[in-house]
């Protein structure tokens, strides 16, 4: 998934791993004549795990914080929530920090808030699945859609772009 900047408010596009491969292989033999299209995709990769890794070391803290107050309160942090939490995070580059925290299951629950009203949490579940809980404010009668249920982390994408969650989620 990548972040299409020249859409406002920006939006994901989601990009089978094919045509990761294809892209590739373009770069590979475009390099030689120093193609503008592909120097500004090396370009736009290279700023994503700028801010992916930037995002990480953020929230490292906070993750290594809630794992020493899980020992101390006696449970421990699912790996596998961890896990899949950081590649939901490497999915988003420009994902807006949001609040984490530590459920008393072991798994982290991430909570992304704006200020309509519009929510999106997420319970890592491990295995590439989280739980996930949806409030999106109606344009026609101002009234609140909520929407709950569990899929993989792509589902989860899908249900982003369904909802038009995108200016809840990215800076």
């Amino acid at each position: 998934m990548v972040i299409d900047p020249s859409s406002h408010p920006r939006r994901m596009t989601w990009i089978p791993k094919r045509r990761g491969n294809i892209m590739r292989q373009s770069a590979q033999s475009e390099r030689g004549n120093g193609s503008p299209v592909i120097v500004r995709l090396f370009a736009e990769v290279s700023a994503q795990r700028g801010a992916i890794d930037s995002k990480l070391d953020a929230y490292s803290s906070r993750i290594a914080y809630l794992r020493d107050e899980a020992k101390h309160d006696g449970y421990g942090l699912n790996e596998g929530s961890e896990g899949d939490f950081k590649r939901f995070v490497r999915l988003l580059p420009y994902m807006r920090r949001g609040d984490l925290v530590l459920m008393d299951n072991g798994n982290l629950r991430a909570v992304w808030k704006d200020e309509h009203g519009g929510r999106l949490g997420l319970q890592f579940l491990g295995g590439n699945m989280a739980q996930y809980v949806i409030f999106r404010r109606r344009q026609t009668d101002r009234g609140i859609s909520r929407v709950a249920g569990c899929d993989s982390l792509e589902g989860i994408g899908r249900q982003i772009d369904a909802f038009e969650l995108h200016s809840l989620l990215c800076e």
